[in-house]
């Protein structure tokens, strides 16, 4: 019984390390642009992201200065 136990640990574990992950890759936009329409660019494209994932968008930084 403890052998079938480990043996299904075993290869939950394997299983687990073997699923695609996740990964996150740094968007470049054009540098030669100002910082307020690479921030607008950026948001557009989130948002974008936010309704094809069909989630709420979070609400937007307060500032607290």
């Amino acid at each position: 019984m403890m052998l079938m136990l480990g043996g299904g640990v075993f290869a939950y574990s394997t299983y687990k390390q073997n699923r695609p992950h996740p990964m996150w890759i740094p968007l470049l936009l054009n540098p030669a642009l100002p910082g307020e329409k690479r921030q607008e660019i950026a948001m557009r494209l989130m948002q974008d992201v936010w309704k094809f994932l069909g989630i709420k968008p979070p609400p937007p930084p307060k500032d607290e200065f």
